[in-house]
């Protein structure tokens, strides 16, 4: 049997040298530039190759957007005396190219001659985004296994990735599998297929990583749009004082993409939602003493289901009044009742537990109504919860009330107080006004409730329907506050929200890259007026934002607070590393860092509470701000 391995992983060896020299010398891609040149680089950069559309890409730094002129150092080694023009200059080595009118449309002119005979004339778009080059030893590849293959990233910094990394891949996605243009999942690794970590384009160091396709989506930003808006607001999860670098969401960046040499389309190039990201706390192994203990653990809803609806069925608002069914921690599956997907620990290798899911969807449907508000905030994360619903209500995320969440655990060993269920949201494409198919049959009424709307379509989380419909727990003034304080941030204004949406938008068109979009996929049906889609977005936030300053009271004339009768509430004063607040009767109060952060969740009781251990800086509680020295 270790005879067969080795000639396993010699064989494979062999495959992926060969596939790794002739992407490297342009093989694959057919480029015919390498007839003529050994070397052509423009401020460092490669020309790269579209077999399909007989044309050449160049990434230009972004600082050039807009600018009159873009010279770049030349780095130039011809073969044969051959001779390359760029608009009818002369390229020479160690000179300067010219582009002038430097945009992703406009078209420049290389030409090779040999005398005065053209050998090669092909056109250079430039692109003020990232490319990045796929190549896989099958035209063919599919959702279950991986395909061998090459990873190259074009990018004005470097972007953390040698010149041809060695990759596989998969097409990812269950729905979005079905549609033209596939997303795929990408595993860097070394020679004998070892995971191999590398820091992409500013993002976090990592093997896995996913090149999100975007279809559904009519303005190809929409989840990363609505995933930026959730990294800058979303409340630290319950465990962050032991974990500071905890991130509840991903980072992506748009790249345009190149598979086996022809141009692919414009992409996110996405970090992976996972035990690193998260922060938590690892699986240990089994020993002589002991066999194994699990600590964080991580699961994800894939499915409508009375269970991922945490207690009743889908399209009703009625507990399901029975406990879920029974899981089996042995059955060496990934899934439950098809479902659900634990993520962590890894059953192929890991002992896994679905019991602390089990218990939430049994408290959420088993519960009387004063065991549920006493104990609700020692099963899920409370601050978070708040948040998650606020970005489900601000872009009216219609596929992840249920559906497309992360729920994570940080340590379900040590159980006092580190293991109640936070989440994560995840494929926030039906958001800003569309469905998941692309449709916009509700989703363009931005003025809807969508309290009512949820219900009467999935039926909503039990749990946000719980806690809406507590008495005891003051759901709606948690939710009043929290979105006031974002507002009055700037995190939730229009004016903010469309900066963000015309900054991908204008980086889209500056580039060039919605049009090859849209000229390589449209005929599809898919992708046909991706500017025409982001003015749709554009009108619609200011509706939506509009219609959420109604229902929660936001006045701008009032620091970001229509209730002056809350004011009188607390009293609130600063002090050196710590605040003093006085309540007149038991109540709960949020504090919130001026960047719109959640700090601590207080639940204070009649009179004096001291606050400690705040850093310098101004916080603001029941709307005020104080200074902490």
């Amino acid at each position: 049997m270790a005879g067969g391995g080795e000639a396993r992983t010699s064989g494979r060896f062999w495959v992926l040298l060969l596939l790794f020299a002739c992407s490297a010398l342009g093989v694959l891609g057919a480029n015919p530039l390498t007839e003529y040149v050994d070397t052509l680089l423009l401020d460092g950069q490669e020309l790269v190759y579209d077999e399909s559309g007989a044309r050449f890409l160049l990434v230009v730094p972004e600082e050039f957007r807009g600018s009159s002129a873009y010279e770049p150092h030349v780095r130039l080694k011809a073969k044969d005396n051959y001779r390359i023009t760029l608009n009818g200059m002369r390229l020479k080595d160690g000179d300067y190219a010219i582009f002038n009118s430097v945009d992703g449309i406009r078209n420049y002119r290389l030409v090779v001659y040999s005398g005065n005979r053209s050998m090669l004339s092909c056109n250079v778009q430039l692109t003020f985004l990232p490319i990045v080059e796929i190549t896989t030893s099958s035209d063919k590849l599919y959702r279950d296994i991986y395909t061998d293959g090459t990873f190259r990233l074009h990018a004005v910094d470097g972007g953390g990735a040698d010149s041809v990394c060695l990759a596989k891949y998969r097409i990812r996605g269950a729905t979005s599998a079905n549609y033209p243009k596939k997303s795929y999942t990408l595993k860097l690794t070394d020679e004998t297929g070892e995971k191999q970590d590398r820091r992409l384009l500013g993002m976090r160091n990592d093997n896995t990583w996913f090149l999100e396709a975007m279809t559904i989506d009519k303005a190809c930003l929409r989840n990363r749009l609505s995933m930026d808006l959730w990294n800058d607001y979303a409340a630290p999860p319950y465990y962050a004082a032991e974990e500071k670098k905890a991130r509840l969401g991903v980072s992506g960046r748009f790249v345009e993409v190149f598979l086996n040499g022809s141009y692919n389309g414009l992409y996110c190039l996405t970090e992976k939602l996972d035990r690193k990201q998260l922060k938590l706390k690892k699986y240990v192994a089994p020993s002589e003493s002991s066999e194994g203990e699990i600590h964080g653990v991580l699961y994800k809803a894939t499915q409508w289901h009375w269970t991922t609806m945490m207690g009743h069925e889908v399209g009703t608002s009625t507990l399901k009044g029975t406990p879920p069914p029974a899981f089996d921690n042995e059955s060496g599956k990934e899934e439950w009742l098809g479902s659900w997907e634990v993520k962590y620990p890894d059953v192929e290798s890991e002992r896994v537990d679905w019991a602390p899911l089990w218990e939430a969807i049994n408290f959420c449907t088993m519960t009387d109504d004063d065991f549920f508000d006493s104990n609700v905030a020692e099963v899920f994360d409370i601050p978070v919860l708040v948040d998650y619903w606020l970005l489900l209500e601000v872009t009216l995320a219609w596929d992840n009330d249920g559906k497309n969440m992360y729920y994570f655990s940080y340590d379900i060993f040590e159980k006092k107080g580190r293991k109640r269920l936070s989440i994560a949201p995840w494929d926030l494409d039906a958001t800003w006004g569309r469905a998941w198919d692309g449709k916009n049959d509700k989703q363009q009424h931005a003025e809807m409730d969508y309290r009512t709307t949820r219900k009467a379509s999935s039926g909503g989380l039990t749990y946000f329907n719980r806690l809406e419909d507590s008495n005891v727990v003051d759901w709606e003034e948690m939710l009043r506050r929290r979105y006031l304080t974002l507002r009055h941030s700037g995190l939730f204004s229009a004016d903010s929200l469309l900066s963000r949406l015309r900054a991908y938008g204008s980086l889209f068109q500056d580039s060039g890259a919605d049009k090859r979009e849209e000229n390589r996929w449209s005929s599809t049906g898919y992708h046909t007026g991706i500017q025409a889609d982001i003015d749709y977005i554009a009108q619609w936030i200011p509706r939506r934002i509009a219609a959420l300053d109604k229902q929660y009271g936001y006045d701008p004339e009032v620091m970001g607070t229509a209730d002056v009768s809350l004011n009188g509430r607390l009293q609130v004063e600063g002090g050196r590393g710590r605040l003093v607040v006085h309540a007149p009767a038991p109540c709960t109060a949020m504090v919130y860092a001026s960047d719109g952060r959640l700090v601590r969740t207080l639940r204070l009781r009649t009179g004096l509470t001291t606050v400690a251990g705040l850093v310098a800086g101004i916080y603001i509680v029941e709307g005020r701000k104080v200074m902490v020295e």
